[in-house]
């Protein structure tokens, strides 16, 4: 599969997978800066291949619409068969406006509130994946109120927090037991109890379990795995076949990452076959008997981090006895992952020209903040006020997690479908 975006010897290209390459500078002349820059045929082709990869198992692939939320995003998306996880309300509205149904909406989150539980209840979403006891009393609590107005039971996960440690930023792991998501294995089983004797219209459909974001070592994932499926194994032998407890569904999460320090993508494309390997291993005991039926997967990043840039115009080259900038109309308000994880994003100037000298510079923004930083110490093709400069793999959490602070505005979107670039 063709990279979303090259460099070239002199400047940054956009690949599409239906002709030609395009000059990124060429294409975006036009568009003021900052601005976002997706590249949908890319989006498309990895889901393409993501589903080619779990061909074999009864997947079906749910994107986390945490990652970018735009209406052009999720109806690129919905176009390929994929669903949504969403993890509020407000999530879910966009989904279903931006044209997927209802049916293939999952419900995650820990901090549902009646407002939202409410609005899952009555628009008809696949499931919710329950967080802890205390929402689980909640959502019991407010079906028996509404069980008349019900047109069918409420689909239930729960999610299962397995005491896994993935090797990933501290701020994005979620399965390990100081994190606040899911429930460890005796609140499980609690939890399992109190749907057991319920007289409430709710509908057991299986666990669910995702431990982080930005994962590229299989083996907590395959752990994770192991543990959850076991236990379900087990929790559904325990319990008598009701129409209460079906187990005949698995929410296996999301949270595998991409290479943000190179441009080549056949790492992370590769473990995705890694990743329906290790699936498959595991959920072939519950697949052989019948009484699972389908596996739920939630990625987000992989989807459509590479298609998107961030590109900028450079303002001011500054110059210090300690160190040099490069100062651009992009800032942490807009990509917020360098300041909140020291995250590392590629930075190529639109186009080089043959007297660029290297150096090192800290590439800054304008806010009134010292954490505003896309880079430090980064060596670059010394540029000059004017120039524009892509910030690379920008496309999951860039303008989803961007802010107005310092009342910069919003920028400009902008996105590359066959062939054609529109706003």
């Amino acid at each position: 599969m063709k990279s979303a975006y090259s460099v070239d010897v002199d400047e940054v290209r956009l690949n599409s997978t239906a002709g030609p390459s395009h000059s990124v500078a060429e294409l975006t002349a036009s568009c003021s800066t900052p601005f976002w820059l997706m590249n949908l045929d890319h989006v498309r082709a990895r889901a393409r291949r993501l589903k080619s990869a779990l061909a074999s198992l009864p997947v079906k692939i749910h994107y986390a619409v945490k990652a970018n939320d735009h209406a052009r995003v999720l109806s690129s998306l919905a176009a390929e068969g994929v669903g949504a996880d969403v993890v509020s309300a407000g999530e879910a509205q966009l989904a279903l406006a931006a044209g997927l149904e209802a049916r293939h909406i999952i419900f995650s989150g820990v901090a549902k509130t009646r407002h939202e539980l409410n609005f899952a209840f009555h628009s008809g979403l696949k499931q919710i994946n329950v967080e802890s006891l205390e929402e689980l009393e909640r959502i019991e609590s407010m079906a028996l109120e509404q069980s008349s107005q019900l047109r069918s039971p409420i689909a239930l996960g729960l999610r299962l927090n397995p005491n896994v440690c993935p090797e990933t930023h501290p701020y994005i792991t979620t399965g390990f037991r100081e994190n606040k998501f899911g429930m460890d294995e005796p609140a499980i089983r609690e939890a399992v109890a109190r749907l057991a004797r319920s007289a409430a219209p709710l509908q057991l459909r299986g666990l669910s379990v995702h431990i982080g974001s930005q994962l590229l070592d299989l083996q907590a994932v395959d752990e994770a795995l192991g543990i959850s499926l076991r236990l379900q194994q087990q929790l559904r032998d325990q319990t008598s076949a009701s129409a209460h407890m079906l187990w005949d569904r698995f929410d296996a999460g999301g949270g595998l990452g991409i290479r943000y320090d190179s441009e080549d993508e056949t790492e992370e494309t590769a473990l995705i076959d890694d990743f329906a390997a290790h699936l498959g291993r595991h959920t072939q005991p519950l697949l052989q008997d019948g009484r699972l039926r389908e596996i739920m997967i939630e990625p987000g990043r992989w989807l459509v981090a590479r298609a998107g840039l961030l590109i900028t115009e450079v303002q001011y080259v500054k110059r210090t006895p300690m160190k040099d900038f490069v100062i651009v109309d992009a800032g942490m308000n807009l990509l917020l992952r360098p300041t909140l994880y020291e995250a590392h994003h590629r930075i190529s100037p639109l186009r080089v020209g043959a007297e660029q000298a290297r150096q090192s510079f800290d590439v800054v923004g304008p806010i009134c903040e010292s954490s505003d930083f896309f880079a430090r110490d980064r060596e670059l093709p010394t540029p000059k006020a004017g120039d524009r400069l892509a910030i690379f793999d920008s496309g999951a959490y860039g303008r989803t997690m961007s802010s107005d602070y310092n009342r910069r505005g919003p920028a400009g979107e902008f996105f590359f479908a066959d062939g054609q670039i529109t706003g």
